[in-house]
């Protein structure tokens, strides 16, 4: 089995636990959608040359009146990588914010990739609020990431 089709019969396992909206395959780039709710999307790309599944989920745009505060905030965010166990902020070309995270393909299992999405999908509306109203230092938020590389299962 390859590596793409390895990815969309996981997906297929997670599909009944995590009951998304739906889950979509775009063949052109090789990359799945999952539509977790109406605010919620994660999308996943397989990155043949590391073996990794990349995770993106979409925070959108930064507020213009407290935009140095939180990009502030998401920068020191990624820097604590180590902590978060790889989970980490960035912009895209629009400026929008998003979280990321890279896992290994070889040894994930349905019920741990469930788990992944629901924890990026938990960190995601964490980070949303964060975005709206940055608080004043990153220590109130950072507890409160779980650990992704140990992937609480």
């Amino acid at each position: 089995m390859d590596d793409n089709a390895a990815v969309t019969k996981l997906l297929e396992e997670v599909g009944p636990l995590l009951d998304p909206a739906a889950i979509s395959y775009a063949p052109d780039d090789q990359s799945w959608t999952v539509s977790i709710d109406a605010e919620t999307l994660i999308l996943l790309a397989f990155d043949e040359g590391g073996g990794a599944l990349e995770f993106v989920t979409p925070l959108g745009a930064v507020p213009d009146a407290s935009a140095e505060r939180a990009h502030e905030i998401l920068l020191r965010f990624s820097y604590l990588w180590r902590e978060t166990g790889g989970l980490y902020a960035a912009l895209d070309d629009n400026g929008d914010a998003a979280l990321l995270y890279r896992r290994p393909l070889a040894g994930l299992d349905g019920t741990q990739l469930n788990n992944l999405l629901g924890n990026l999908a938990q960190q995601r509306a964490v980070w949303a609020d964060v975005l709206r109203t940055p608080p004043e230092d990153i220590e109130s938020v950072v507890p409160d990431v779980p650990p992704f590389g140990g992937i609480r299962v």
